[in-house]
Parts: C-alpha cells; sequence; structure tokens
C-alpha cells in the first residue's frame, strides 16, 4: 500500500499537459496588452470583446515561429472570431501586415478538451515564421462582442499541478460554468480514480488479512 501511495503522490503533477490561463485585462478601448511570456511557451489568454477589438504584443530579439489558435466554448453560439499578425515597423514608424485568418465556420472543429473539463470549438492554428521584433495580434468580430481564449506559444512550460488547477477553474468560471465542473477536468477525476483504486485494493488487503489470521 506504501508503494501504491507514493505512486499517486508522484504521478499527480504529470495527470496532463501543463495549463497557464491569464485574464487579458484592459481598462479602455483599443488598449495593448502585452504577453509576458517568453515566446515560443505556450499560454492561453481569457478575453471579451467589448464592441471594439483586442490587441496583443509580443516581443523577441530572436528569430521564432509565431502560433496562435482562438477557442470558445460550446456552452454558447460561436462567434465570428478573426485574427490579425501586424508588425511593428523598425524604422520611420508604422506597421505591417503579416498574416490574417479570417473566421470560415467550416474550418473551425468541436474538440472536447479533458483538461478543462469542457467542448470547445477551435479555430485552425495560425503558424508563421517571423524575425525579430515587435509583433501584434488583433482579435476581433464583425460586431466585436464576444468571449474567447486565445492560446500562443506551442512549447509546454513547466507549471505545478495545484497552479493548473487554478487555471482550469478560473477558465471554466470565465465562461460562466459552475464549481462542480472541476469533476469533468482530468486534473480532478483522474486522482479521484486513483484514490478509489487505492480503496478497493487496501479494502481486499485488509479482508484478505482477517481471513489468514482467522484460519
Amino acid at each position: 500500500m506504501r508503494t501504491l501511495l507514493t505512486l499517486l503522490i508522484v504521478a499527480l503533477p504529470g495527470v496532463a499537459t501543463a495549463f497557464v490561463a491569464i485574464e487579458t485585462d484592459i481598462s479602455q478601448p483599443y488598449e495593448i496588452f502585452p504577453v509576458e511570456a517568453a515566446i515560443p511557451l505556450e499560454v492561453s489568454f481569457l478575453g471579451t470583446l467589448d464592441n471594439y477589438p483586442v490587441m496583443y504584443e509580443v516581443r523577441s530579439d530572436e528569430p521564432f515561429t509565431f502560433t496562435a489558435q482562438v477557442a470558445q466554448p460550446t456552452n454558447r453560439s460561436a462567434e465570428s472570431l478573426s485574427l490579425l499578425l501586424i508588425r511593428r515597423n523598425d524604422r520611420g514608424g508604422g506597421v505591417t501586415e503579416i498574416a490574417r485568418q479570417a473566421y470560415v465556420a467550416d474550418d473551425w472543429q468541436i474538440r472536447r478538451d479533458s483538461l478543462l473539463g469542457m467542448s470547445m470549438n477551435e479555430s485552425p492554428v495560425m503558424e508563421i515564421d517571423v524575425e525579430p521584433g515587435t509583433y501584434r495580434l488583433e482579435v476581433s468580430t464583425p460586431t466585436n462582442l464576444a468571449q474567447y481564449m486565445l492560446t500562443v506559444g506551442d512549447e509546454v512550460q513547466e507549471t505545478g499541478y495545484f497552479e493548473q488547477l487554478g487555471s482550469v477553474r478560473q477558465t471554466q468560471s470565465y465562461f460562466g460554468y459552475g464549481f462542480f465542473s472541476m469533476l469533468r477536468s482530468s486534473l480532478v477525476y483522474y486522482p479521484i480514480g486513483i484514490l478509489l483504486l487505492l480503496g478497493a485494493l487496501y479494502q481486499t488487503w485488509r479482508f484478505a488479512s482477517k481471513r489468514r489470521t482467522n484460519a
């Protein structure tokens, strides 16, 4: 039994891939939200379009592959979310368009995210190799009224189990899911399953020990 308990403790931090969620906190229209995470580490941003688009800024001194994907939970009607990537010019000011991903309903896919315990409607991944510089990614819809989750980067960063658990709860709450929705997350039901298995094995061992003692 001691070995099984040790296995649970060791396995708990690696139940699922790391997940980090950050709320897009902007106080006024057209404010630029800086991406502090070191690209290309993966991080998800929870955002709301409130009559204007939201712009994220990424800076890098090295060439990198810019990846981004936007998603919405399926518990609400899908919105026509689009992405626009631009680069600030090094000289003379202004910006240059790098890539644009317009909303096309047939390109989006519904995926059950076991970590989040939610079904998500996901866009195709925007992926493009870029040079060092400052880049801005705009999220918008025709009406600019929507909630979304934007994921940038594609390299999983080291994240503790309880930090992931907090990010999952934060995400569920942001999209209107109640507390008990946490039971749908693999971060919760996987350890519960292991604990139930350990309990069953312990009861079996205890029953067998009693039979040997009474024999």
